[in-house]
């Protein structure tokens, strides 16, 4: 089994658990699916440097909450609206 068919068995049994954790951080399931996407494309960038695949689940769960809070950054705005 190829590097590539290990990240697709991964990524399809890991996206629903990823798909509600987003939820849980953001409240909104079309930003939960987006958030879990992102999250899924920055482990296959790195998929062939971790060393521990025992440890995989974790470093996807936490490259979501990071992705999270870099989307919530990016979309903060200056202004109050009141």
């Amino acid at each position: 089994m190829t590097s590539v068919e290990e990240f697709v068995e991964f990524a399809e049994a890991m996206l629903p658990r990823l798909r509600r954790t987003a939820f849980l951080l953001c409240g909104d399931w079309h930003t939960a699916e987006d958030l879990a996407q992102m999250a899924l494309e920055k482990v296959f960038v790195s998929w062939r440097r971790i060393r521990r695949h025992d440890a995989v689940h974790a470093y996807a769960t936490r490259t979501l909450v990071n992705t999270y809070l870099a989307h919530k950054r990016l979309k903060r705005t200056g202004e109050v609206l009141t």
